[in-house]
């Protein structure tokens, strides 16, 4: 084969260059510690170094969330203790105040007290981290989330509801919320003594109402009318007792103290009744009329003295039905009621109060701006012009926020102690106080413990991290690291072909024609 002098010279500069570019790679590689410094080096290998970085570029990041939470959850910690310890002392002082022995003076002692924890509360509510974010204002954590109102009310201004607190990831497949909002720990307790009412207006409605309070009351008319049979009756009298109610508040109230006999005679014919009192005279119906040889019928009621009674079967001769005074009895204050405004024909606004079940309790009342409607163990006191269809909803709180119980118990304990009512209120107060403040301590109990569990995952999974972030790097350090001895060795020996390749150059440039004339 014949070769030509341009093709020699050409074959020696292309292996003198592949060899000067075999050792300069070596070099490079031996002064980055890498063997792959292109993918076309080792294209598997390349990916998965990109797959092996990626991943421990995300280990790295949650290495930094694990950093950013702990120290707020520390901190939220022990603002949750100080809490604690200020609510305990609170409860001491609430159950010193109804001590007999306490007057006036040092109940008013304690009530600055409890102010002062109340408003030592809101501080600590307020509190800031070290990156002057609120601690407790959830994702809004720039924005001071309590707020003391005009009427010395808290109000918060914090986010709520789902997404409120702010979540970092500890793995692909873990995260922590990193704090609580303060609606949760402070606002949303739960109200527990089951004394304390609240009346909400219900969406729609178009009127100028203002729901100004409510609270409980004591009302004699809380008094239920009963009946019962005589036990001298004939044994072979089918007379039974269907129903007994109120039918007149203000009559049954009048006479609420006294017995009543309804006694049954047919001497005459048709079986008839009458309606005796204590000392015997005929009780007179609404219109004045005696009460007396009144034809029976079974299932009409009979009505007398306020009270509806129904009764049915048969009686015989001499029967008797007593309607004895009413024990006492108790609101049952976890029943929900309904204020319906309607407006008459002749422009008059009246109100109408009905159970749950639409039974009415008071019906066409006249309303009057600020005069307090009362039912069945509350006082509703609304101000405003409703229109007609308005509803106000009156039902037991569901939730307490712990600065105003703390408020309550502390003008239940600055209020001077007159005569008996007054100490019976401030018992009731201190009750519903005590409860109140234990439900806020179970809370606080409650969140402590999910804190400290979310400290404990965060520690477990930042050694986890830290170990998978080892791993990764082993694992990344096989793939790309450079193995210096062979490298080194490499190195060597391309020195020495590129050496010959250069001295065979040298050799082959000095062949002409030109020397052998």
């Amino acid at each position: 084969m014949r070769i030509s002098t341009q093709q020699a010279f050409q074959s020696g500069v292309t292996a003198m260059q592949r060899a000067q570019s075999n050792l300069s790679h070596t070099q490079l590689q031996l002064a980055t510690g890498r063997r792959i410094l292109t993918p076309a080096d080792d294209p598997a290998g390349a990916t998965q170094a990109g797959q092996l970085n990626a991943a421990i570029r995300a280990t790295e990041q949650y290495q930094r969330n694990a950093d950013y939470a702990r120290p707020r959850l520390e901190q939220e910690e022990a603002n949750i203790i100080a809490t604690e310890n200020l609510l305990q002392r609170a409860r001491e002082l609430v159950l010193a105040g109804n001590n007999d022995t306490q007057n006036d003076q040092t109940r008013g002692y304690l009530a600055s007290e409890i102010r002062q924890l109340r408003d030592d509360l809101i501080d600590i509510a307020n509190t800031k981290d070290a990156n002057d974010e609120y601690l407790f204002a959830g994702t809004r954590s720039f924005v001071q989330p309590f707020n003391k109102e005009a009427d010395g009310s808290v109000g918060y201004v914090g986010a709520q509801g789902a997404g409120a607190v702010r979540e970092v990831e500890l793995s692909s497949t873990s995260t922590i919320t990193v704090g609580d909002s303060g609606d949760v720990l402070f606002m949303d307790l739960p109200e527990r003594s089951g004394q304390v009412l609240e009346a909400r207006q219900r969406l729609g409605n178009t009127g100028s109402l203002v729901v100004e309070g409510t609270r409980t009351v004591d009302q004699e008319n809380l008094a239920l009318p009963s009946a019962e049979l005589d036990p001298g009756n004939d044994p072979t009298s089918t007379l039974q007792v269907d129903s007994t109610e109120v039918d007149d508040q203000g009559r049954f109230n009048a006479r609420v103290s006294e017995q009543f006999e309804i006694v049954f005679d047919d001497s005459s014919g048709p079986m008839q009744y009458s309606v005796l009192d204590e000392a015997g005279n005929f009780v007179r119906d609404q219109s004045g009329v005696e009460i007396k040889d009144r034809a029976y019928t079974s299932g009409d009621p009979i009505i007398f003295a306020g009270r509806r009674v129904t009764l049915s079967g048969t009686p015989m001769t001499g029967d008797k039905v007593i309607s004895p005074p009413p024990e006492d009895f108790e609101a049952d204050l976890s029943a929900q009621f309904e204020i319906k405004f309607s407006k008459k024909s002749n422009g008059d606004m009246v109100y109408t109060v009905s159970d749950d079940l639409g039974k009415p309790l008071l019906e066409d009342i006249p309303y009057s701006s600020g005069t307090p409607i009362e039912f069945a163990g509350r006082s509703v006191t609304l101000s405003g012009e409703p229109d007609d269809g308005d509803v106000v909803v009156s039902r037991p709180a569901k939730e307490r926020d712990i600065f105003t119980t703390l408020d309550e118990i502390a003008t239940a304990l600055e209020t001077p102690v007159s005569d008996p009512e007054v100490r019976d209120r401030l018992s009731e107060s201190v009750e519903i106080a005590l409860v109140n403040i234990d439900a806020g301590l179970d809370r606080f109990s409650e969140v402590r413990s999910t804190v400290g569990t979310r400290l404990q995952t965060l520690e477990t999974q930042t050694e986890l991290n830290a170990e998978r972030g080892l791993n990764l790097e082993r694992a990344l350090s096989d793939i790309q690291d450079l193995d210096y001895a062979e490298a080194i060795s490499r190195f060597r020996l391309q020195e020495v072909v590129l050496q010959a390749a250069q001295q065979t150059y040298v050799q082959v440039n000095r062949l002409s024609l030109f020397d052998f004339l």
